[in-house]
């Protein structure tokens, strides 16, 4: 009976032993994915900074360049106006 405790009691410190280095290396591969993932995060930050920043000046030139095309209509506009006057007033 004392050797059947004993090789239970071995048995059970070996699949806790087992337990806990499985554990371990688990933990170990946690933190190196969190790593990963924070560099990973760091360069989409960076990324999203510059796409920022290029966003921003497309909208500066964007803002205006409106009174220009807005200007360039009006006369195309007035043109075909005339234009179309001048064809249906001669007949």
């Amino acid at each position: 009976m004392k050797t059947f405790i004993i090789i239970s009691v071995l048995v059970f410190l070996l699949a806790f032993i087992v337990l806990v280095i499985y554990y371990v290396l688990t933990l170990i591969q946690i933190k190196n994915t969190a790593r990963q993932v924070e560099e990973f995060l760091k360069k989409i930050n960076k990324n999203l900074e510059n796409v920022t920043s290029i966003s921003d000046e497309v909208r500066k030139v964007a803002s205006s360049s409106v009174p220009i095309i807005t200007s360039v209509i009006a006369l195309l506009t007035a043109g075909v106006v005339r234009l179309v006057k001048n064809l249906f007033s001669r007949r």
